[in-house]
């Protein structure tokens, strides 16, 4: 049988089944185009009835049970009395919570099966996964599973040959049959070396035109071989490859000296290259552990995996450690720039990059590292959001630019740099990095609905917002016209339109925050009165994830990244005419502007000098003009080093589609005061400000009340920050 995903998704009726069927398409959208062969089933298993009829259907070598909403442990035991294979446990985030219902309970009824697998298979005997549908982390996590999992069934369908005994002093590549066979599944099998030196030998030239022709389109320098190698050679790979494809091997290690030498004069080093690159993995000294080994990396990448020893090395070249937070399309073009800048830097520095997941998640590795003392683990330079500024500066490992400039650079060095990018990056005096995938907030706009609401121009003001939503109405439209709930950035644009910091100390720019700027001025009530009126309206829907619903033509406009137009302007394909226009303003007599958002390179004092400047080197790299007018183009990020705007692959891409420029005119326009917010607390704060904002719109609060929650809810976040990091 062929192999098997299969997705079980658990549950009961007794939850949202609304909101449980849009999640179990959305999975099985997602599983199908990671396996186009994955099993499911046709609807949600809501009884153990409808459980135990799919699972007599399945003969799974990988089981993804979802807990499409609670379901208590015997779903899952009824798995795992049935079935031994590898299991992913994967959980969805709870759609919404508000106080009323729960919709999924999934979190919940994870536990239950996490604590059923245990039970069965003890600590730790399954992947655990957690995330909606679509979202990257959990696409990645998922492929990784389902291309392990595949690797185990090819494991033991896999048949390997081992070519000679092992040279005297390499016993610790020699492998067992039986071993082989009981840790792997691996059938193991062997034949003396001068089997096949005997059969190479036998082959006249005349029989080797292929083999010829293809080692000469294939091997680079083969022209510079004595012919009578070149010839022999060819023997070699046509004995090899004849019984490879007879005995359908997959895998093969093969002895090579220095019976190839003395019994046949022609080493056999260039045959197993070859049979590598045509997806046989080929290992040498005998070395089986080698060769699965190779056979185990080239199926999880699809490539051929490269088996050899090192020759020679420079104890001086410079290594340097990378994290970075790149995925999907930006994670493909940040692999391409390290690939290039290894290959091509003049001072033989070598990138070691290491994707550390979500912006989140590399803050809380940074914070915990640094918590524990162990700054051996630090690497020499990472992609850092807003969320680990702080903990970056605190650290006392930051190796800032200012002190990288004092120490490699000519001044005027970061003149080039688009200003309020830079100033988004400061802290205190101190420029804490350069930046890289720079990105504000603009408005997008679904033109042909404002063409049906008979509006000529896009709503700029949220009073706009509230007259559009009536014209609609009136015109018997009924999609939605606003959606979103404010965070700790959008907050920080809306109240900097009206003059106003979130925190003080310039936002946290100047200094650590250590109060409130937004309540005594009465910014944070102006504010939620005109977002309550909009709400009240029936203008505003007060959900998050507005993305999904603006490309299927269900909303008229959303605020979101400047980093999405391109990404956007792909999913929507031509369905409607797509407008990108300034961040929606509070009123009309505020201000213009949207604060910077993205991600810096920040460099970490290693204490090694030559790793300091092989940093700063590649920073520098990133940031080039060529570099961020390739990223912006392919991205949609606005380019950090202005000359990039006169790069052509920029000026084609802008020229064709305009709306990639509304974001850099209007971080040309934003008021050099205004500042996105820097908190310690920063994740705290970010659902302090949402919860906040969505108690008041759903629990009929006044803006009274409410501002008095959500500043004692914030003040305390800051004030115990502060408290623990010994704060003046």
């Amino acid at each position: 049988m062929s192999f098997q995903v299969a997705y079980v998704p658990i549950g009961v009726g007794t939850f949202h089944l609304e909101s449980a069927q849009d999640q179990f398409e959305k999975s099985i959208a997602m599983l199908k185009g990671l396996n186009a062969d994955c099993t499911v089933p046709e609807k949600m298993l809501l009884t153990i009835n409808d459980l135990d009829a799919y699972l007599d259907t399945l003969n799974p070598d990988l089981i993804v049970l979802q807990n499409i909403t609670f379901a208590n442990a015997a779903y899952a035991s009824e798995v795992l009395k049935r079935f031994a294979c590898p299991i992913v446990l994967w959980t969805l985030r709870e759609p919404g919570i508000d106080g009323t219902r729960l919709r999924l309970n999934s979190l919940t009824g994870a536990y239950s099966a996490g604590n059923a697998i245990t039970a069965f298979r003890g600590e730790g005997k399954f992947e655990y996964i957690f995330g909606a549908p679509g979202e990257a982390e959990v696409e990645r996590e998922v492929g990784a599973a389902i291309r392990a999992a595949k690797v185990k069934y090819d494991l033991r369908r896999l048949k390997m040959i081992s070519i000679g005994h092992t040279p005297q002093g390499f016993g610790f590549g020699r492998a067992l049959d039986a071993e082989m066979m009981s840790t792997f599944g691996t059938t193991l099998d062997s034949i003396e070396a001068r089997e096949l030196i005997n059969k190479a030998k036998g082959y006249t030239e005349e029989e080797l035109a292929d083999e010829l022709a293809e080692a000469r389109k294939t091997i680079v320098g083969l022209e510079a071989i004595p012919e009578n190698n070149v010839v022999n050679f060819a023997r070699l790979y046509k004995a090899y490859k004849s019984y490879v494809g007879e005995n359908h091997i997959g895998a093969l290690c093969s002895r090579c000296w220095p019976d190839f030498f003395t019994e046949f004069g022609t080493p056999v080093c260039s045959v197993l290259s070859l049979l590598n690159a045509k997806g046989v993995s080929a290992s040498c000294e005998s070395d089986a552990y080698g060769a699965l080994s190779m056979f185990i990396g080239s199926d999880l990448t699809s490539h051929s995996c490269f088996f050899g020893d090192p020759v020679s090395m420079n104890e001086k070249e410079g290594t340097i450690t990378f994290w970075h937070c790149a995925s999907d399309e930006a994670g493909v073009l940040m692999d391409k720039y390290i690939e290039e800048f290894n290959s091509t830097n003049e001072y033989g520095i070598t990138v070691n990059a290491v994707y550390q997941g979500q912006y989140s998640d590399a803050s809380t590795l940074l914070k915990a590292i640094i918590s524990g003392g162990n700054f051996e683990e630090l690497p020499d330079l990472m992609q850092l959001d807003a969320t680990g500024k702080m903990t970056y500066y605190n650290s006392g490992k930051a190796f800032t630019v200012n002190q990288a400039v004092a120490a490699y650079a000519e001044p005027g060095c970061l003149d080039t740099y688009l200003s309020a990018a830079l100033a988004n990056w400061q802290f205190a005096g101190s420029q804490l990095g350069l930046p890289f995938a720079t990105s504000t907030t603009v408005s997008y706009y679904n033109m042909d609905l404002l063409k049906e609401a008979g509006w000529d121009k896009v709503p700029e003001t949220f009073d706009d917002v509230i007259r559009l939503y009536q014209d609609m109405q009136t015109k018997g439209l009924t999609q939605k016209v606003l959606q979103t709930v404010p965070n700790t950035p959008t907050l920080a644009n809306w109240l900097g339109q009206l003059g106003s910091y979130v925190v003080n100390e310039k936002n946290g720019s100047e200094g650590t925050a250590t109060e409130l700027a937004c309540i005594d001025n009465g910014a944070l009530a102006a504010f939620l009165t005109q977002w309550k009126a909009m709400y009240d309206a029936g203008a505003l829907i007060n959900e998050s994830g507005s993305a999904d619903m603006f490309i299927a033509g269900d909303l008229v406009m959303m605020t979101n990244s400047s980093s999405n137009v391109a990404p956007v302007l792909e999913k929507v394909n031509g369905a409607f005419e797509v407008g990108v226009g300034k961040y929606l303003r509070v009123s009309a007599d505020a201000s213009d502007g949207a604060t910077v958002a993205g991600s810096c390179l920040s460099m970490f004092d290693s204490g090694d000098d030559l790793r300091k400047e092989a940093s700063w080197v590649f920073m520098q790299y990133l940031a080039s003009a060529a570099v961020q007018a390739d990223f912006a183009a392919n991205t949609g990020y606005i380019p950090s080093n202005t000359a990039a705007m006169d790069e052509d692959i920029y000026k084609t891409v802008t020229a064709e589609y305009p709306q990639y420029l509304v974001a850099y005119d209007q971080l040309i326009s934003t008021p050099a005061d205004m500042r996105s917010v820097t908190v310690g607390p920063s994740k705290d704060f970010y659902y302090a400000i949402m919860q906040g904002v969505s108690d008041m719109l759903e629990n009929d609060q006044t803006v009274e009340e409410t501002v008095e929650i959500m500043s004692d809810e914030m003040q305390n976040l800051l004030t115990e920050y502060a408290r623990n990091n010994a704060v003046a």
